[in-house]
């Protein structure tokens, strides 16, 4: 008896010191990481912004590419002091839309020489230090629930954010934006297709949480192609290409960012529509692995695609604006000023400048001879008219989701009526009478509900037998 009393006392201060190890995981490791990978550069110190580039900044409809602000577990609602990305300096920063994407699986031990999805993964701990759902923890596909949740929950509460769905979402908020500059808008985004968990109906459940652009692989080779850093870096699988031909039916943009040499060149040979690679930089500048090849960079604009630009020092191979700028010169005398817009990689890696300081951008540009209207395009405007082109109508919005309620519903209403009748017939045939419930559950209106449903050779309350 003894052993038992010390044992259990032995698991309960255990049990007592993970409880508290727990809690205090929760609010020390997501800030320690945050710390670590989210804040701008220190060797690019702010940059003073002239009278004349800041009138012009002020005009611009800005947007970017690319931010994965939301994993971060921090209220995007007030400013923070650590990452690069919240309401209020997007506000700040005059930014009009940043799509935000959500990563849902990062290996720890990455490599360019090849990266495997086994092993330890970031986002497993951040989702339980992170209190996250529990079923996220172990569930890809829950994980980009939840953080579409994340982002619905602050459109519905902030009356200054919204969420965009569709091309009649986007022209409002624009229209609503010419008299108003206190707004700003997100749109959601994925990160490598992996939360499809290998089902191919999961790909229409993502589009109904949000999901408008889709990146086919990140770090590691999925089941629907390889990745630029992955072990195989192969091309395009038989799933993928239902993927690319049910994203194109839905309204969903294609991201090449991080896919391989041969998933671009497989994608861009059955792709109907433009697409994208959302944050990167270009060879012809930094010639690192992850960047996009000139060749590449010009068929997909040849398509009618868009290249955005990304902000972190692996993307451009320089610590200031002016090595983004520099970038985005290549690219316009590459491809030409259409094709070419932001895709900072704010809150996924260092980057160079925050969104608050946007206007140093607009500042370089300046000073690099680019033109008003040039800047206009680059800023944003290209993403704008892509958009415009590339999101589903209502009509085509509204049709899906009816698909999508009706069909279980047809299984569900009829179950509920069988289920109301089991009940009226416990109700009838027992003593049990609360609330006069038996009164409401009487003959007359059942048989209105069995007559609704067609169920007229079902057995109804009274009768001694089934007709």
């Amino acid at each position: 008896m003894f052993m038992i009393k010390i044992a259990k006392r032995i698991a309960i201060v255990l049990s007592i010191f993970l409880v508290l190890a727990f809690i205090i995981a929760h609010f020390m490791v997501p800030e320690y990481f945050d710390r670590q990978f989210t804040t701008t550069l220190t060797s690019a110190p702010t940059q003073p912004v002239s009278a004349q580039a800041d009138k012009l900044h002020k005009t611009l409809t800005i947007c970017d590419l690319h931010s994965d602000a939301l994993i971060w577990g921090r209220n995007l609602t007030k400013k923070n002091s650590l990452g690069q990305v919240d309401i209020p300096r997007l506000l700040e920063g005059n930014v009009a839309l940043q799509i935000f994407s959500v990563p849902t699986l990062v290996p720890k031990k990455k490599s360019q020489w090849g990266t495997s999805r086994s092993g330890l993964d970031w986002l497993t701990v951040a989702s339980v230090v992170g209190w996250w759902p529990i079923n996220s923890w172990f569930s890809l596909f829950s994980r980009a629930d939840y953080m579409s949740e994340e982002l619905s929950s602050i459109a519905k509460k902030e009356e200054n954010f919204t969420l965009i769905k569709s091309v009649r979402d986007l022209n409002m908020y624009l229209t609503k934006r010419t008299s108003d500059k206190s707004i700003t808008a997100g749109m959601l985004a994925l990160e490598g297709m992996h939360p499809l968990e290998n089902n191919f109906e999961n790909l229409d459940k993502l589009f109904h949480m949000g999901y408008r652009m889709m990146g086919l692989v990140h770090f590691f080779d999925n089941e629907i192609g390889g990745s630029s850093y992955g072990l195989q870096a192969g091309g395009i699988t038989k799933l993928g290409e239902r993927c690319i031909q049910r994203m194109e039916e839905l309204g969903i943009i294609v991201d090449l960012a991080h896919a391989s040499d041969s998933l671009i060149d497989a994608v861009l040979q059955i792709a109907t529509k433009p697409v994208v690679v959302s944050h990167t930089g270009i060879k012809g500048v930094c010639n690192r692995k992850r960047n996009i090849s000139d060749k590449h960079a010009l068929l997909i604009c040849e398509q009618g695609g868009l290249i955005g630009i990304g902000f972190w020092r692996g993307a451009v191979c320089g610590d200031d604006v002016g090595a983004i700028v520099r970038s985005i010169m290549y690219v316009v005398d590459l491809v030409g000023i259409d094709h070419v817009t932001l895709g900072s990689d704010f809150d996924g890696d260092r980057c160079i400048i925050d969104a608050a300081r946007l206007n140093e951008l607009t500042e370089a540009l300046l000073n690099a001879s680019f033109s008003p209207r040039e800047i206009r395009l680059i800023m944003g405007e290209n993403l704008i008219r892509f958009l415009q082109k590339s999101l589903p109508n209502s009509k085509i919005l509204s049709q899906d989701l009816q698909n999508l309620i009706m069909q279980p519903l047809s299984v569900a209403y009829p179950a509920a009526i069988i289920c109301f009748y089991v009940f009226a017939e416990f109700i009838k045939h027992t003593h049990w009478r609360p609330f006069g419930l038996a009164d409401f559950f009487g003959v007359s209106r059942f048989n209105f509900f069995s007559q609704r449903i067609g169920c007229e050779n079902m057995c109804h309350p009274g009768q001694d037998s089934c007709r």
